[in-house]
């Protein structure tokens, strides 16, 4: 599952491959992936050794997944709706929009997404989720939020970086790594409207913000940090997908602030991510975990 990740196309020739349902021919795949054939050859040898596509079938020039390449690309297609793999893809997005429109707003890429297609399209909350882990990891800076919508963000040297060394765009901690979330911003309020004037701090937020109570983060907290340890009893194939899913909640879990909604639903994606291997015991007891940490919300 990382290997994939680390390799665009591998992933995509594979879900290629599986969308099809039958027995695709290198040509047919290089079309639809846009890439050339002898590429589609080469990353179906990895594939292949890796042991997600068939090898006999792959030496007539076909593509066809083995059933755990089948399972796998499944997990995929999941992750892309609502888990792990969406949460990066958002993040990978925002980052690439830099490309096209430096000065975008999160308004912007909301009603025009530039990044790759989803299913459904992301949504306001989640791209405003994505400028502030980029921002909170140093690849963009913000001028501040207005209503909730993210301004006068631009591209650090470090996001300059990440953005052409296709660097991955998940928590590369485990979720008891504790980090420095010192809060440095100027808020101030206008009399007569709800509304939070931006102001220059480092970071600016809307006034009234609804975030999580202190002990039931702490409670979620060590339910990540417990479900994390179970990843590995997990069945080799769900353990990748599981983990960046309960890691991508962790990061959001160790923000002094967290947003509800945003830690709900990554709780949620958690549970559905260790739902595929809900016939272990380690698959049941991390779907017991999210979800009694999704109801302290």
């Amino acid at each position: 599952m990382d290997h994939l990740a680390e390799v665009p196309e591998l992933e995509q020739l594979l879900l290629a491959a599986h969308a099809t349902g039958g027995h695709p021919t290198v040509t047919e795949m290089a079309e639809a992936i846009g890439l050339d054939v002898n590429h589609i050859v080469d990353l179906t040898n990895q594939l292949i050794e890796l042991g997600l596509v068939e090898p006999e079938q792959s030496q007539a020039q076909e593509v066809v997944p083995t059933m755990r390449g089948q399972s796998l690309a499944a997990q995929l297609e999941r992750s892309y709706i609502d888990g792990a793999r969406r949460t990066e893809a958002i993040r990978r997005g925002v980052l690439d929009s830099f490309r096209q429109r430096p000065d975008g707003s999160s308004e912007d890429l909301a009603e025009a997404w530039p990044g790759r297609a989803l299913r459904p399209a992301p949504s306001h909350d989640e791209i405003a989720e994505a400028y502030e882990f980029l921002r909170d990891r140093g690849l963009v800076k913000a001028q501040g939020t207005w209503q909730g919508v993210w301004l006068g963000v631009r591209l650090e040297a470090s996001g300059r970086d990440a953005l052409e060394g296709r660097h991955r765009l998940v928590t590369p901690q485990s979720a008891t790594t504790i980090h420095d979330h010192s809060n440095h911003s100027q808020t101030f309020n206008q009399q007569g409207a709800n509304i939070g004037a931006v102001s220059v701090g480092d970071r600016n937020t809307v006034s009234g913000a609804v975030t999580v109570e202190a002990q039931p983060l702490e409670q979620i907290r060590k339910a990540l940090t417990e479900a994390l340890t179970q990843v590995d009893q997990l069945p080799i194939d769900h353990q990748g997908t599981v983990r960046e899913a309960l890691e991508d909640a962790a990061s959001v879990a160790e923000s002094d602030t967290p947003r509800p909604g945003a830690l709900r639903r990554l709780l949620q994606a958690a549970s559905d991510a260790a739902g595929s291997a809900m016939g272990t015991a380690a698959g049941q007891s991390i779907v017991n975990l999210m979800n009694s940490a999704a109801t302290l919300i």
